[in-house]
């Protein structure tokens, strides 16, 4: 399935999640952002910035960029983008293609709808400069979010959802053309006011059709580590996290 295609009817909804809730991811955009002020970055690549919802997490960070790109592969979301000067369209398989380079490139959850893994870290590292910074945090196969997403999201959109997902065992090969910096398992915490909260934004954020509040929460727990605390709702994403230098 393209990523053209899973997004299809979901550009509203998606845009009302992040922009209505915009704090629930702050733990998986901090995964990507951590540590970037210490490093010497003028030339920013985002990969699938997600409509511009990881591009808004980085303006709200003191770093100071000469220019920022936002390579987007979905047309569906392409089209309701709000950084219109910004966004390029691209081809995840055909990043070689490209021929600017950067000294930094970040994604967030945006390589999973690819054709070929390989193909696109040889394109991700023909993009970087030499000495560039390359941040990744995707989607495990088998993890709670996989089977969410390839599952429950597969059976309540429309579009439905076959994500190409990463094994752990197959990214020290991926990145083998990169000086790897750390490859590591990470659980960040979507954090929520109520569990109908974080029903209200799944249904968005997803375009999740014909399901009730009850059977929606009572599948996250089911699927997911979550946790009723006094502040409210929370949920655990696990993702892989890469780091590597070119």
């Amino acid at each position: 399935m393209s990523e053209q295609d899973v997004y299809v009817g979901r550009p509203t909804g998606f845009y009302q999640a992040t922009s209505t809730y915009p704090s629930v991811r702050d733990e998986e955009v901090e995964l990507l952002l951590k540590g970037l002020l210490k490093k010497e970055l003028k030339d920013l690549c985002i990969i699938n910035s997600q409509g511009g919802f990881f591009y808004d997490a980085l303006k709200s960070t003191p770093l100071q960029l000469n220019s920022v790109v936002l390579l987007e592969s979905s047309t569906e979301l392409l089209s309701h983008h709000p950084y219109s000067a910004l966004r390029k369209h691209i081809q995840l398989d055909k990043l070689s293609e490209i021929e600017d380079s950067y000294d930094s490139v970040l994604c967030l959850a945006g390589l999973h709808h690819c054709n070929s893994y390989t193909n696109v870290f040889n394109g991700l590292h023909s993009i970087l400069k030499k000495g560039g910074l390359l941040r990744i945090a995707e989607v495990e196969e088998g993890s709670e979010v996989c089977v969410w997403l390839n599952t429950y999201v597969n059976k309540w959109t429309t579009s439905g959802h076959r994500g190409n997902f990463l094994k752990l065992e197959q990214v020290e090969q991926l990145c083998k053309p990169f000086s790897i910096s750390s490859i590591h398992r990470a659980t960040p915490t979507w954090r929520f006011k109520s569990a109908d909260e974080s029903a209200d934004f799944f249904r968005l954020f997803f375009g999740l059709k014909d399901v009730s509040n009850f059977e929606l929460i009572s599948t996250m727990r089911e699927v997911f580590r979550t946790r009723t605390t006094n502040d409210g709702f929370e949920l655990e994403w696990p993702l892989i996290s890469i780091e590597c230098l070119k």
